[in-house]
């Protein structure tokens, strides 16, 4: 549209949000950010998390339908950092993905007042409990909310937010009360979203 190059616009932007620093975005890079005293806890915890419980790893594989660069990001690579963060192997990954489906129930999770909010355009949630995956009960909820991305009513509140996203808030906000105002021995469980998403199990399988 402008002339450029998409490299030259991405170039372009890098620059805005970065400056005229370098940055290396090799692997060795990667790997050596995560061997270093300044790794951010939060970062290290989630890796640990990956490679000790549930796996969901994003990769592009060579030979996959994925629509980004195919090869850059194998699954070997996650394996690598659990191997040399932890010392934890691929067999023992798997291993320990099984074991938390088999902990929590899979798409059949156990528990109950939990509620499952996930965005239509979000990736991730083709790995989450959702209308399509599972089915949503009175203790287990799920909300579609059309048009958001990844967790995005958790964000900073803006006028510009979406009605989705505005209407998602308020049904977590009273679906969350409700519950914590449950005693113990109640049968009936509480669900709050608009009345015509109710059903005789009173889910919500969608904000529209």
């Amino acid at each position: 549209m402008n002339g450029r190059s998409p490299v030259e616009n991405f170039a372009d932007i890098h620059g805005k949000q970065h400056g005229t620093d370098e940055i290396d975005i090799s692997w060795e890079s990667y790997v050596s950010y995560f061997l270093s005293n300044t790794t951010d806890p939060n970062d290290i915890a989630w890796i640990w998390q990956t490679c000790s419980e549930f796996g969901f790893y994003q990769t592009c594989e060579t030979r996959s339908n994925c629509p980004f660069a195919k090869g850059y990001h194998p699954l070997s690579q996650d394996m690598e950092l659990c191997r040399v963060l932890f010392g934890i192997t691929p067999e023992e990954v798997e291993q320990n993905v099984q074991e938390t489906l088999d902990w929590y129930g899979g798409w059949k999770i156990k528990g109950t007042r939990i509620l499952f909010v996930n965005g239509d355009v979000d990736p991730w949630a083709q790995q989450a409990v959702t209308p399509n995956h599972a089915s949503s009960t009175a203790w287990q909820p799920t909300i579609w909310v059309i048009g958001a991305s990844h967790h995005w009513w958790t964000h900073q509140v803006k006028e510009t937010d979406s009605v989705e996203v505005v209407k998602a808030r308020e049904v977590i906000y009273e679906t969350i009360s409700g519950w914590l105002l449950i005693e113990e021995d109640i049968s009936e469980p509480y669900f709050k979203g608009p009345s015509r998403a109710y059903t005789s199990l009173g889910h919500y399988s969608g904000i529209h």
